[in-house]
């Protein structure tokens, strides 16, 4: 079923659709989700980012509570690809997602808990038996980043009682029996910050003693909150291995994951997401070169754990400009090619908007 909709643009690049959910049954709702043509190129600009959305946040938060709960249904109505563009949709910040729907204090909170709640049926039934691509494993970093940058359990009441929400029903999923969703659930506990999150993890490494040493070692960075993505992330396709350990490697361009940036990035749906854990002030670095600089870690989705130039390569830190120089040896193919040191990035997560009261 299509819902109707007003198409608004004076050109082929510039429409939007106006769409109306209020009042709309479950099965419209889910097929504004999850019903829409996969795009060949992943790269391209995703559905939800040309929609102008009008929705009740009760309605909404009732009807993605049913969706969850019946998960299993999904597989058998949507082809994997719909259901990662739908998930991608709830997770990106766009109006009618759960980032407009857990804090809205309009909604009751029973029902907002409820939702909350029915996360747990939608790993135990859809993500275990199929994982999808990078949705299900970025889901809880869609919806709980913020807790690591502007929302504070400790003063505020409302950010507490849904992380504490988020954190019971992390510890159901991490109890799972699948690896893709333990893997899921300890991402998500990184990113929730809950004040019982090391001694949750510390408890589940002594329940899992085979354990692989790559999945402890990811376990134990994100109960400190140094987590990266995975410790093994397919990406449209390509495999990423994750370092967890420090180490200097050949320097290589990021494969930009698909993020949870937003609005202000042209309204993609990838962006470089990282987070620095201190000033960097070289950026490239030879392959298994002495006498290097070293730097500090750069986590989430990278290729590098730890980078470093050639010692007095580099006269001066760079900071806050780009700049392009000919950095001799730092050359990623070419000794004689000119290398990018230094692109600052300003990012948003997931978009900008104003706190309910």
């Amino acid at each position: 079923m299509v819902l109707p909709y007003l198409l608004v643009g004076s050109s082929e690049d510039s429409w939007q659709m106006d769409i109306d959910l209020r009042g709309r049954d479950l099965e419209e709702v889910t097929d504004f989700i999850f019903a829409h043509a996969v795009p060949e190129d992943p790269d391209s600009k995703a559905w939800y980012w040309d929609v102008d959305l009008t929705f009740d946040s009760r309605e909404q938060v009732a009807h993605l509570t049913t969706i969850f709960r019946n998960a299993a249904d999904l597989r058998f109505r949507y082809s994997p690809g719909q259901l990662e563009e739908g998930f991608w949709y709830l997770i990106s910040g766009s109006d009618g997602g759960l980032s407009d729907l857990l804090w809205n204090t309009a909604v009751p909170w029973e029902a907002r808990a409820e939702l909350i709640d029915a996360t747990v049926a939608l790993y135990r039934d859809l993500f275990a038996v199929d994982p999808l691509d990078t949705s299900s494993h970025m889901f809880w970093d869609g919806i709980a980043y913020d807790y690591g940058l502007t929302r504070n359990p400790e003063t505020k009441a409302e950010d507490r009682r849904v992380q504490d929400a988020m954190f019971d029903a992390l510890l159901q999923i991490l109890g799972l029996d699948s690896l893709p969703c333990q893997r899921a659930a300890l991402h998500g506990l990184g990113h929730l910050r809950h004040r019982e999150t090391e001694k949750a993890i510390e408890e589940f490494l002594a329940r899992k003693p085979n354990l692989s040493e790559k999945d402890r070692a990811y376990a134990r960075a994100c109960a400190s909150g140094a987590m990266q993505a995975s410790p093994r992330l397919m990406l449209h396709g390509r495999t990423l291995g994750i370092v967890v350990e420090p180490s200097i490697r050949r320097p290589v361009l990021v494969l930009v994951a698909r993020g949870l940036s937003a609005r202000v990035a042209a309204g993609t749906k990838h962006h470089v997401d990282v987070r620095v854990l201190a000033v960097i002030f070289i950026v490239a670095g030879p392959h298994d070169q002495e006498g290097c600089i070293g730097l500090t870690a750069i986590l989430e989705v990278m290729a590098v754990g730890h980078g470093g130039g050639p010692s007095r390569a580099v006269a001066r830190p760079q900071h806050g400009f780009s700049g392009i120089l000919n950095q001799n040896e730092l050359a990623l193919q070419d000794v004689h090619e000119l290398v990018l040191v230094l692109v600052p990035v300003p990012l948003t997560r997931p978009r900008a908007r104003g706190e309910f009261h």
